[in-house]
């Protein structure tokens, strides 16, 4: 975001929550930014800036300059951040191609130091300088948005434009998803004889009979609704009136997997 350092023909992008117009014609556009031009630096009575978009804003005010009837907005640095502008003759940063694993090298809005992720778009496709990231480590919470929509589910809080400057390659592969442990990955309905491991030393119920930790035992999984939520649990025997009986979320248990002999 930019404080007082705003200058007139500043290029800077724009947040869609920045203004009501503004908003509007973000969802438009389906983008979450619009780009444009300060027209005037910080004014010390509103701290409000001037600035000029390229897309329609249908507002209707000139604010005093000499810009664009509808294209004028004012707005507040805090929904602003300035576009890096080459100097003259300088390389352009090496392309991205979508799928490539990147590291952020300079923070850039909600992208840190050091977060990794993967490109999901490419300037060439968004007419714009910075590329779309699905960062591993983004949250909503921590600034992370969908990405205009590009990013869906759980993934839509894990993007952030970031001009490639901000970026280098990394070769490290996606990382895949940790596997469900047996015991959740199994549905309603099902009552199914597992292995498991005891963690740490259980007493059987109505007993004071301590089993070892350690050590792999057999028993049946059941899983059941409760409600609207699912229960499993886990039963084994250690007699003809004793039992243990543990949620499969236990911490004392682990390792549920199909039963072998």
């Amino acid at each position: 975001m930019l404080g007082k350092s705003v200058k007139v023909g500043m290029k800077v992008r724009v947040s869609s929550t920045a203004t009501k117009a503004i908003e509007a014609a973000c969802l438009k556009l389906k983008r979450t930014s619009l780009l444009g031009v300060c027209k005037t630096a910080v004014d010390p009575c509103c701290g409000c800036v001037i600035v000029e978009f390229k897309v329609p804003l249908l507002t209707r005010d000139r604010f005093y300059t000499d810009g664009k009837v509808g294209h004028l907005d004012e707005v507040k640095p805090i929904y602003m951040h300035e576009i890096n502008v080459k100097a003259k003759g300088a390389k352009s940063p090496r392309g991205f191609s979508i799928g490539t694993r990147v590291k952020v090298t300079k923070a850039y809005d909600a992208a840190r130091v050091g977060m990794v992720g993967t490109v999901i778009s490419t300037p060439a496709r968004l007419s714009h300088s910075e590329y779309g990231i699905k960062l591993d480590t983004l949250t909503f919470s921590r600034g992370g948005h969908s990405l205009g929509g590009l990013l869906k589910g759980d993934a839509g809080a894990q993007g952030q434009w970031v001009p490639g400057e901000n970026l280098e390659k990394v070769s490290e592969a996606e990382p895949p998803a940790p596997p469900k442990p047996y015991a959740l990955s199994v549905g309603p309905g099902n009552h199914i004889k597992v292995n498991f491991t005891l963690r740490e030393k259980t007493k059987l119920s109505g007993d004071e009979r301590l089993i070892n930790e350690g050590v792999q035992f057999y028993g049946w999984l059941t899983v059941t609704m409760d409600g609207s939520m699912v229960r499993r649990v886990v039963t084994a025997p250690f007699g003809s009136r004793q039992w243990l009986c543990l949620d499969a979320e236990d911490t004392r248990i682990s390792n549920i997997t199909p039963f072998e002999l």
